[in-house]
């Protein structure tokens, strides 16, 4: 575990009572503590309520971070009050590569410091804390498997005689005993796993899986994971790993703050488990390192304080010749050689240039060739019905038709009558009436029985008798129908029925549908080209019904089939011609890192392009470092600002001895170039 950017600052009794921060980032979790230096020690002094993020956006890592900051400092009442600023980080394994924080990571601890107004002064991996924690705790060498239980994660960390012996990072799935055996799985070359379980969590009921681990059968022989004993499974607390972050970091920050003392180094065997620093956690401090001399320049033991001696003086005839001017000189040569070779052999620096990346935007025209391409898709949907129907029987019965007329009256089958009332019915066949006979004063009128039937259903049609009706548009003095039993049979009920409405929303979304299935199989179907979406064209070729509309049903089914086409270029005819468009409008020192196309639009043969492209400056590091090597930082510094784009300049040299600090390395091979965006 690293501590790697502590200030050094000189020891000082005037922060005795300040207060720091340990914020731990896991997988969709926020914890935070607040301790300080109490007597001497590195003591917790408030612990928050833990915080939810989506792992992902700086938006929500800075809502949930202040969540649980705020939280802290409001256990600890009125001294919560004071703004605390210095942080030391907790990450997981995935933030941590070669002891430094990713570079994919990085922006989020920057963004998370500015908009917080939080100092880092140092990070741990919070499972190397749980370890160096639990070991500090126990007072012995730590062997076990520390599991960590997240959201999505699972961490599983075989620790062996208080050393990592290999961390491995499992998606979690349903069943939690199949991903931790999953995890030890992928310790291929571990004989043998050690009997011990530490389970700590995201604020999950560890208890259920601590059952689930009892109950899993670890020694049966098909199983071959090399337990020596069934592993005993333990519980830490919820807040283990945020206290484990705070209290294995504290004393090396604390002594690096200059809140405490340094303490005098001892023998292993001689260290008591209450007074291990941070040091016996496994921090290291690049700033306070010290970096042994090669042999060559260790000091000789003529040079340790020793009795004084004179040298003899030799004298030859007319010359008198003496050592001593002589041995000073050789030392003094000596030192001045030992000195050069330090300056020259030893120092190394990185130098971190940030550049601002530069965006162009560019709209053009090139002359590509264009190629059609189709697809057919069909998709059918079943959906319930809405309308409504009046449905049911139509009331019969029999009328008697009363000719008055001197002529025969032949009415067709389907003829309508209507009742007073506005009512309709229609003759069941055709029917026959005879002339009215006889005289004036005693006519006898012609008579002819026909059934029947109401034109529609409802019982509204169950006339009463004795009811005249109008015979189609004969006058009623003339012809008339009337029936001698009240008619009957006439019933009606409501039932759902398939309404033009249905249909056409139904329609209307499997073809949006559609659109998106035949676009996408457009797009897969032209994985070396590129599709002109604009010049997609969906139409309807075949539409299947299953109900008319009208019919009574609870439900229906539509099923439609569509055509698109659409043209496509190839891709790398694309990228030819952004590239020929964009090459003079690249400025001076400065490179295409990436192009993105934002729009393509084609007719016949010329396509529009619209892209943007990021534009990087254009270094190379090797010359960079040959040119700035031994100089001063401020020539070196002067040297940077010429190069495009370059807008922050940092320098980490070490050993951190002041001649070496001043100036760059003169190896240029001891010179490491580092170019990133801001």
């Amino acid at each position: 575990m690293q501590l790697p950017f502590f200030p050094h600052k000189p020891k000082t009794s005037a922060m005795d009572h300040e207060y720091l921060l340990a914020l731990e980032i896991s997988p969709q979790v926020i914890k935070c503590a607040v301790w300080s230096v109490i007597n001497g020690q590195t003591q917790v002094v408030a612990v928050g309520d833990q915080s939810r993020w989506d792992d992902v956006s700086e938006a929500s890592l800075i809502t949930a971070s202040d969540t649980a900051i705020s939280s802290a400092c409001e256990r600890m009442g009125s001294i919560g009050k004071l703004t605390i600023k210095k942080v030391i980080l907790g990450l997981g394994s995935t933030w941590v590569v070669n002891d430094k924080i990713s570079e994919v990571k990085m922006p989020l601890v920057k963004v998370l410091s500015q908009k917080l107004d939080l100092s880092p002064v140092g990070f741990v991996v919070t499972s190397e804390a749980v370890m160096r924690f639990v070991q500090h705790s126990e007072g012995t060498p730590l062997t076990a498997i520390l599991l960590g239980f997240w959201a999505q994660t699972l961490d599983v960390t075989l620790v062996r005689l208080g050393k990592p012996d290999g961390m491995v990072e499992v998606a979690r799935s349903q069943s939690l005993t199949d991903d931790v055996v999953e995890g030890l799985s992928r310790f291929p070359k571990v004989d043998m796993l050690p009997s011990r379980m530490l389970l700590y969590d995201s604020g999950i009921d560890l208890e259920e899986i601590k059952q689930l681990l009892l109950s899993y059968p670890w020694l049966s022989p098909t199983k071959k994971f090399g337990f020596l004993h069934f592993p005993k499974v333990e519980i830490l607390p919820s807040d283990f790993t945020v206290r484990a972050i705070a209290l294995a970091g504290g004393s090396e920050v604390a002594v690096s703050l200059g809140l405490i003392e340094k303490p005098e180094p001892v023998s292993p065997a001689e260290l008591p488990v209450q007074n291990l620093t941070a040091s016996d956690f496994g921090f290291t401090n690049e700033e306070t390192k010290v970096t042994p001399l090669p042999p060559s320049l260790a000091p000789e033991p003529v040079l340790i304080e020793k009795p004084k001696f004179k040298l003899p003086n030799f004298t030859v005839p007319h010359i008198s010749f003496s050592f001593k001017p002589v041995l000073i000189l050789l030392v003094v040569i000596g030192l001045l050689l030992g000195v050069s070779s330090l300056v020259f052999f030893l120092p190394k620096a990185t130098v971190n240039l940030g550049f601002q990346t530069k965006i162009i935007d560019h709209n053009f025209v090139a002359d590509l060739k264009v190629s059609e391409v189709d697809v057919t898709e069909s998709l059918s949907e079943t959906a319930p019905a809405t309308g409504s129907k009046l449905v049911g029987d139509k009331a019969t019965g029999v009328v008697t038709i009363l000719n008055s007329l001197a002529a025969t009256k032949t009415f067709p089958k389907g003829t309508v009558i209507t009742s007073p009332s506005g009512l309709k019915f229609i003759f069941d066949k055709e029917v026959l009436v005879a002339s009215a006979s006889g005289t004036a004063d005693n006519k006898v009128l012609g008579k002819a029985n026909v059934n029947v039937t109401a034109s529609v259903v409802g019982s509204e049609s169950n006339l009463s008798s004795g009811t005249y009706l109008q015979i189609g548009s004969l006058a009623t003095v003339d012809v008339v129908a009337k029936n001698d039993q009240a008619f009957s049979g006439g019933t009606s009920r409501q039932v759902k029925a398939v309404a033009k409405t249905d249909v056409d929303k139904l329609r209307t979304k499997l073809l949006e549908n559609l659109k998106a299935q035949a676009k996408q199989q457009l797009l897969d179907k032209t994985s070396e080209q590129t599709l002109i979406t604009d010049s997609v064209l969906v139409t309807t070729v075949g539409e299947d019904l299953d109900t008319k509309i009208g019919d009574s049903a609870d439900s229906f089914e539509l099923k439609l089939t569509v055509k698109a086409k659409g043209q496509v270029v190839s891709k790398s005819e694309i990228d030819n011609a952004i590239k020929d468009a964009l090459t003079s409008l690249v400025p001076a020192g400065f490179e295409i890192q990436s192009t993105t196309p934002r729009s393509l639009s084609a007719k016949k043969s010329s396509i529009s392009i619209s892209v943007s492209a990021n534009l990087t400056p254009k270094i190379d590091t090797q010359i960079t470092a040959q040119n700035i090597s031994g100089k001063s930082l401020d020539k070196a510094t002067e040297y940077l600002h010429t190069l495009p784009g370059i807008s922050k300049i940092e320098y980490v040299i070490s050993p951190p001895l002041p001649i070496i600090t001043s100036r760059l390395p003169w190896r240029t091979s001891r010179i490491e170039i580092r170019v990133y965006p801001l």
